[in-house]
């Protein structure tokens, strides 16, 4: 039903950077066990940002809380499968990824966070998204939509599943934030999005695990060099 592919506005040069680095990166994996005891990121508060292993993770809208698992047992409405550290973005904030140099995600373990009180049976049954919006280090623009289902052994409640994520572009920032699919679209805001039941503040979402990857410096150079042979190309064909 779902099909994980980027939707991109790439340019030649984007694609000739991704293919320049396919032996020069280095992965690391966000997994937020270095965070001291409840950080809360993000407006108003002390950090504005989290930054573990060189990326950092900046929330809007809302705040960020990065700490074990509060699931109590009986709660209405929340995460079971992950006893470790994670960072839940709150009350509809969106969390953008940045790093000093360009970066891909090969992958990521994530679900819906639910509010702990939500209307009766809201959750249950309903299929929420998260949506991964990047601005690329050519500057072009790339989204892709993974949808998080829910335990279907405790309607309304949700689990952590991980995604692969192939063919990563490469990004100078990657932005993430929760949706909800209604019929074909995963949206964040809207009439129909109104009459479904749902108000922003519902808009939470884990993550975990991620797998980022990031080019060497002298794969950048290389990159340039390349940007900057096809746009000399361009100009002469031009002329």
């Amino acid at each position: 039903m779902f099909s994980l592919s980027w939707a991109r506005c790439l340019t030649g040069a984007a694609v000739l950077s991704a293919a320049a680095i396919s032996t020069v990166a280095s992965a690391t994996t966000g997994s937020f066990e270095s965070a001291p005891p409840l950080t809360v990121v993000g407006p108003g508060q002390a950090d504005a940002s989290y930054t573990e292993a060189g990326f950092t993770f900046t929330p809007t809208g809302g705040d960020a809380l990065v700490d074990l698992s509060f699931c109590a047992v009986g709660v209405e409405s929340c995460i079971r499968n992950n006893a470790t550290t994670y960072l839940t973005a709150l009350n509809g904030a969106e969390v953008t990824i940045t790093a000093p140099r360009a970066f891909s995600i090969q992958g990521l373990d994530v679900a819906f966070f639910p509010l702990p009180l939500p209307a009766p049976g809201l959750f249950a049954g309903a299929l929420m998204g998260l949506q991964l919006s990047g601005t690329l280090w050519d500057g072009g623009l790339a989204t892709l939509t993974l949808p998080l289902l829910e335990d279907a052994a405790n309607p309304g409640d949700f689990l952590f599943e991980g995604w692969s994520i192939g063919n990563s572009p490469l990004f100078s920032s990657l932005t993430l934030g929760a949706c909800a699919f209604i019929g074909p679209n995963c949206v964040r805001s809207g009439a129909d999005f109104d009459n479904a039941g749902f108000l922003f503040n519902d808009l939470q979402f884990a993550i975990d695990n991620l797998s980022l990857t990031s080019p060497a410096p002298s794969a950048l150079w290389l990159m340039a060099l390349s940007l900057g042979g096809l746009a000399l190309t361009r100009r002469r064909l031009a002329r």
